[in-house]
């Protein structure tokens, strides 16, 4: 461990091989392997932030479906996972896969996802690339959200978010024109 810390990126081409045969074991059906998993991708995704992004796209969905679970202890543990995903990983990394796992998964999952991505969409002066990432997915996130009856009004606070750091121009992406415009303004 003490190796990884000293130089993730020595280790980091070793480690997506491993963390891409690890994915499965977050949604393991025997509860005890599938919350070991998920305590265990909490330690090491500080550790290994940046050099995650090519296993994200397989990691995002499986967290999601985690967080959706009747197991207290494994919503738990997914949530901590999501916590320390959003506080490692920069917005432009992870809008992507984020928005592709939101758009699959259940309610329970988006709305223990919704305030992490408001705080991260609320984050201040962010870059102009994390403000295109936000421009591309979030705002079809938000989109996709608000059209679930149950997210409904917990969507308000990311639209207010995504319109105090990207303006006007919320209104011009497709999921919104002529859909959402009247309901979000």
């Amino acid at each position: 461990m003490d190796l990884v810390v000293a130089s993730p990126t020595a280790f980091a081409a070793a480690a997506i091989n491993v963390v891409f045969d690890f994915i499965p074991l977050l949604t393991d059906s025997n509860s005890k392997v599938n919350l070991l998993a998920l305590q265990t991708a909490s330690n090491f995704v500080p550790v290994l932030h940046a050099t995650l992004e090519p296993v994200l796209a397989e990691m995002m969905p499986a967290v999601m479906q985690s967080l959706g679970s009747k197991n207290g202890g494994i919503r738990t543990a997914a949530s901590s996972l999501v916590s320390a995903i959003f506080h490692s990983i920069e917005l432009t990394v992870l809008a992507a896969p984020l928005a592709s796992a939101v758009l699959k998964a259940t309610s329970v999952s988006n709305e223990a996802v919704l305030s992490h991505l408001i705080a991260l969409v609320a984050a201040p002066e962010p870059t102009a690339k994390a403000c295109k990432a936000m421009q591309k997915h979030v705002v079809k996130i938000a989109a996709k959200l608000h059209q679930d009856q149950r997210l409904r009004s917990h969507t308000s606070a990311l639209w207010r978010a995504l319109h105090d750091t990207l303006g006007e121009s919320i209104f011009t992406h497709s999921a919104v024109k002529g859909k959402l415009d009247g309901e979000i303004r």
